[in-house]
C-alpha cells in the first residue's frame, strides 16, 4: 500500500515526537550545556545593571610562575565580591563542602563529581590575595543549572553558597539585604575591579 505525502509527514512527525519524548531530559541537558555561559552571563549582567554592580567574566589569574586558574565570573556588589562558578548538571546532587566528591543521582544510577565548591574556594583565595578586601567580604558561590535538583548541600562556612540558577537573583538580593557590613564606596570597588581585570589581561597575554 502506497502512502501519500500527508501520511508520510504524519509518520515522520510521530517519529520525531516519540524521539523527543524518549530523550527529552538529555536534549534539555544538552541545550543547557551549550548555553551555560550565555544564560548565566545574561542573568548576572541584569543583576549588575539593576544594582550598579560591576561584573567581570572569563578571568585568567596566575598564582605562580606557571599555573593559573580560570574564574567564570566576579561580581562586585556594595558589600561583597562574589566569586561565581557556573555548573551544568543533570540529576539530584548532594554532598558536603569538605567532601572531595559529590554524589549525583540520575534515576537508579550514581555518579561522583568533583566538589565545585572546594574548587571555587581555591579560586576565591587567589582573587582575595589580589585585593585590599577582607576575606569575610568574599562570597564563594556555585550556580547549578535548572536541570539539576539540589537535594542536600551542607556547608560550614556562611560565605559558601550553592544555588540553583533560578534562585540566583533572589539569593544575591538576600545576601546583600542581611549583610552586617557597611557599603564599600563605588570608587573603591571600581579600583579593585580594574586591578583584577588588568592583571587578568596580562595573564591572558602570557598564556596566548
Amino acid at each position: 500500500m502506497k502512502l501519500g505525502p500527508i501520511s508520510l509527514l504524519f509518520i515522520v512527525l510521530l517519529l520525531i515526537f516519540t524521539l523527543v519524548m524518549l530523550y527529552y531530559d538529555s536534549l534539555i541537558y544538552f541545550y543547557y550545556c551549550l548555553t551555560r555561559k550565555k544564560r548565566i552571563g545574561r542573568k548576572l549582567k541584569k543583576i549588575a545593571k539593576d544594582n550598579d554592580y560591576i561584573l567581570l567574566n572569563d578571568l585568567h589569574l596566575y598564582f605562580n610562575e606557571t599555573q593559573y586558574v580560570k574564574v567564570d565570573y566576579l561580581l562586585f556588589s556594595n558589600k561583597y565580591i562574589y566569586v561565581i562558578s557556573a555548573r551544568t548538571l543533570h540529576g539530584d546532587v548532594d554532598g558536603k563542602d569538605i567532601d572531595e566528591k559529590w554524589r549525583l543521582y540520575r534515576g537508579s544510577k550514581l555518579f561522583h563529581i568533583e566538589n565545585p565548591l572546594k574548587t571555587n574556594s581555591t579560586r576565591m583565595k587567589i582573587v582575595s590575595k589580589l585585593t585590599e578586601i577582607d576575606k569575610e567580604n568574599f562570597i564563594n558561590m556555585v550556580v547549578i543549572s535548572n536541570t539539576a535538583i539540589i537535594t542536600s548541600i551542607l556547608t560550614s562556612n556562611p560565605n559558601d553558597y550553592v544555588v540553583s540558577e533560578k534562585n540566583l537573583r533572589n539569593t544575591i538580593k538576600d545576601i546583600e539585604r542581611f549583610s552586617k557590613f557597611d557599603d564599600f564606596s563605588t570608587k573603591f570597588m571600581e579600583k579593585e575591579a580594574n586591578l583584577i581585570y588588568n592583571y587578568s589581561q596580562k595573564c591572558k597575554e602570557k598564556t596566548s
